[in-house]
């Protein structure tokens, strides 16, 4: 038998807890908030997370490196956004203990960089290696000498691989006298010889014209999980939008259905807001990193709607309806006040692994919904304890009804609201308007194209004459990448393609040639992805061309799509000065450059596959006439692989005069007026890069 407490022990319990409440509410206002360190001031959700901490934290700037060579110490490199789980982990477990401040002061120097605010970073070190060995991009540690050649670096490579503070100050310690020995000796570490070798590969005059397709196809057949979906790498789920659209674009839908529909009824997809959780940590999804990214949500979604062409009937219904929140989510739930789009909504997990927005308590399932809704909702959202630990709801059958949809709604309007990102950016705003118009155009859905024309007049606006910020809110804040100018290029494109507006075209065109020109590097198609650094004291790292897909499509596969899409447009009589030969030319330039390394990367550079897949190819239709808009628009949702264009403006001066109808351009060569009926036979589904 239990002894139970009395009344009156009972009741002295109740009234102690809530004079401790009182008073701690009282003293609360008095105890003063702990000081900041030096980044406190700088922008970036990622250095504010670190404001308090006791650690000399630096920003990225020339005296930071000054200092490290007149201490003659290395330089502790932390490369991150607030997005990142792994990141917040770091700074909640690892950089908080007193001995692990007290060494990383007195023996390193150590630099922050906010890489949403200086994208660059991302790709700064080991820009091919670093994808193969593990180095997930959101959360970067290098040791660097003072220079920023590289020293090592420290990571998490695997889930189940934890880095606690006592383990992360051995591996400082253990570093920390390697670089004293490097410094004795004159030698360079394993990795810093890595990196020189990444640069050389890149750099290296290309000697192939196009990827090794074949091998690329192995590559990204051998990494899909046809169980659980997706391309999991060291036990880790992360988003690859760029591998499945390769695997649309190459006919092998066999693969694309195995590796996307379990995904897609998996917890990665969420159900309550729409869009895409950033990774799993398990095969099977059932541990989520809660972190949501406007770009990779963006482009997950036009993915789906391209791929949706190639589904079964019963398995349509389940993509259309996740392609339909996601761009719901986009529209709502990232649009900021100023009609930007946020970057990303931050995770929010608790110790136990549950999202306090996302996971759907038992109580919570008890508190909102009555008997017969909960059924539904543990059968047909697989909200189980025993098979769905984290209780994050997920597609197990068809898509949900209206009658079922309700049940969604009313789970959500009982979450915990949402924390998100800071900022508003070229790239992300400019990649976001891009993808929706496209969706739109796919879909016949003119209520998304507006949106997505909308977002790109506000982008616009912050354009002056051919050059565009990265900020749209604090230009001078940051310095804009070549991402930024490729993001615009690529909204103005879309506009154009959705809508016909001619202006759109041409200064997105203008914007392309900027780039071309800014960033160009000493080799043919070489780009880097940022200006050099505006003082020497700083490593010139950071200005190598982007050739895996850190966070998205990189600025290399952008190049090659941005430069043959525009390229074909402006064909007309080839002459040497004709502007769509000089960017096709670029186009090429990037492909064979870029050819070699890409062919080995597999998932890590499927963007650029789809981007090389569609100029190795070589056919697209042009429409010409009073109705080319909407002949374009209708070929475009049948064929959404092949780049489908009206005839306006500049475009194809060559067609202008030309009987109206479509015209199916190959290798060059114009062939037409064709019904739809005739151009779909001359454009199949698959594009042909001879494998």
């Amino acid at each position: 038998m239990k002894h139970r407490p009395s009344y009156s022990v009972a009741t002295t319990v109740v009234v102690l807890t809530i004079l401790l409440a009182f008073v701690a509410a009282a003293v609360k206002p008095l105890i003063s908030n702990p000081p900041t360190n030096a980044i406190a001031t700088h922008p970036g959700d990622f250095l504010k997370q670190a404001a308090t901490e006791r650690i000399e934290w630096r920003a990225v700037e020339p005296s930071a490196f000054a200092d490290a060579r007149r201490l003659d110490r290395p330089i502790l490199l932390i490369i991150g956004v607030a997005w990142s789980r792994n990141g917040r982990e770091f700074d909640q477990e690892v950089f908080t203990p007193s001995d692990v401040q007290n060494y990383i002061n007195r023996n390193f120097v150590a630099i922050r960089v906010d890489a949403q605010e200086m994208p660059a970073w991302l790709s700064a070190y080991l820009p091919l290696t670093r994808a193969s060995l593990g180095l997930r991009p959101r959360l970067q540690i290098w040791i660097l000498e003072p220079d920023g050649r590289i020293v090592s670096n420290i990571s998490r490579r695997k889930p189940e691989t934890h880095i606690d503070s006592r383990r992360f100050l051995e591996e400082l310690v253990r570093m920390r006298k390697a670089y004293t020995q490097m410094r004795v000796e004159g030698i360079a570490s394993t990795l810093g010889a890595q990196h020189q070798d990444d640069i050389a590969k890149i750099e290296a005059p290309g000697t192939r014209s196009l990827p090794d397709f074949a091998a690329v196809s192995t590559a990204i057949q051998s990494t899909a999980n046809r169980e659980f979906g997706g391309f999991p790498v060291n036990g880790y789920q992360d988003l690859r939008p760029y591998a499945w659209s390769y695997l649309g674009q190459t006919g092998q839908t066999a693969v694309l259905r195995d590796s996307l529909m379990p995904f897609l009824r998996s917890p990665g997809v969420d159900v309550l807001d729409g869009g895409f959780f950033a990774a799993g940590r398990q095969l099977n999804w059932n541990e989520i990193e809660f972190d949501k990214m406007a770009v990779q949500t963006a482009e997950m979604a036009s993915m789906l709607t391209a791929a949706q062409t190639l589904m079964p009937r019963q398995d349509q219904g389940i993509c259309d309806y996740v392609t339909r929140k996601a761009v719901a989510s986009l529209a709502n739930e990232f649009l900021d006040e100023n009609g930007f789009i946020r970057p990303a909504r931050i995770g929010d997990e608790r110790p136990n692994g549950r999202s306090q927005r996302s996971s759907v308590s038992p109580r919570r399932l008890r508190e909102v919904l009555d008997p017969e809704d909960r059924q539904w909702a543990r059968d047909n959202l697989g909200l189980r304890v025993e098979t769905n630990p984290l209780m994050v709801p997920c597609l197990t059958g068809q898509a949900p009804s209206t009658q079922e949809e309700a049940i969604i709604q009313t789970l959500r309007a009982a979450a915990t609201p949402s924390t998100f990102a800071n900022g508003t950016y070229m790239d992300v705003t400019g990649t976001v308007a891009a993808r929706i118009m496209e969706i739109g155009r796919w879909r016949g859905d003119a209520s998304l194209i507006s949106f997505g024309s909308d977002l790109f007049n506000r982008i616009d606006a912050t354009r002056v004459s051919n050059q565009v910020p990265h900020d749209l809110i604090v230009s001078v804040r940051s310095p804009a990448t070549l991402i930024d100018y490729l993001a615009y290029s690529d909204a103005a494109l879309q506009d154009y393609l959705s809508s016909g507006r001619v202006v759109s075209l041409q200064n997105g065109l203008a914007v392309l040639q900027r780039a071309l020109s800014t960033f160009a590097g000493p080799n043919p198609g070489e780009y880097r992805i940022g200006l050099p650094p505006g003082s020497d004291l700083l490593p010139d790292t950071t200005i190598a061309p982007q050739l895996v897909d850190d966070v998205g499509e990189s600025a290399s596969a952008k190049i090659v799509r941005l430069c043959t899409s525009y390229g074909w447009l402006l064909l007309g009589t080839p002459s040497e000065t004709n502007p769509g030969v000089l960017l096709l030319r670029s186009a090429f330039a990037t492909e064979s450059l870029m050819a070699e390394p890409a062919s080995g990367l597999g998932i890590f550079t499927a963007a650029f596959s789809c981007s090389s897949a569609l100029l190795a190819d070589n056919t697209y239709g042009i429409t010409v006439g009073q109705d080319a808009q909407a002949l374009a628009d209708g070929l475009a949702s049948a064929r959404p692989y092949r780049f489908i264009a009206p005839a306006f403006g500049p475009v194809r001066p060559d067609l202008r005069d030309k009987p109206a109808g479509i015209y199916v351009v190959r290798d060059g060569v114009p062939s037409g007026p064709l019904s739809i009926e005739q151009a779909l036979n001359a454009l199949p589904r698959k594009l042909n890069v001879g494998n």
